[in-house]
């Protein structure tokens, strides 16, 4: 497990960092073009999972042409899905908690 570190660079404020660069813009690309990488594996994946489709268009008689347009719509919608829910979860991730005081509050005693 990484330490945990602290950010005291604002005064009145105080970050727990949790992750190495977490938080900031510069690792959110990071992460995000990271999860690039699965969008192959992902087109395949969603072009599988039209094979149903594939074998009831074959049955039907209209040959290879739309089979393979098929399959590749639905792997292109799965990737893009796929990459959407994988960004997503990169950048709901927690990695860095800010404390600070409230604005006009009283300081303690």
């Amino acid at each position: 497990m990484e330490p945990v570190q602290l950010d005291r660079s604002v005064p009145g404020v105080l970050d727990l960092i949790l992750r190495g660069f977490g938080g900031s813009l510069g690792y959110a690309v990071l992460a995000s073009l990271g999860s690039v990488m699965a969008v192959p594996v992902l087109f395949v994946l969603g072009a599988l999972l039209s094979t149903p489709l594939a074998v009831v268009l074959l049955f039907a008689g209209t040959g290879w042409g739309p089979v393979w347009a098929a399959a590749g719509i639905v792997g292109a919608v799965a990737s893009l899905v796929g990459w959407a829910l994988a960004v997503h979860a990169v950048l709901r991730g927690v990695y860095r908690l800010r404390f600070a005081p409230v604005p006009g509050a009283a300081p303690a005693p």
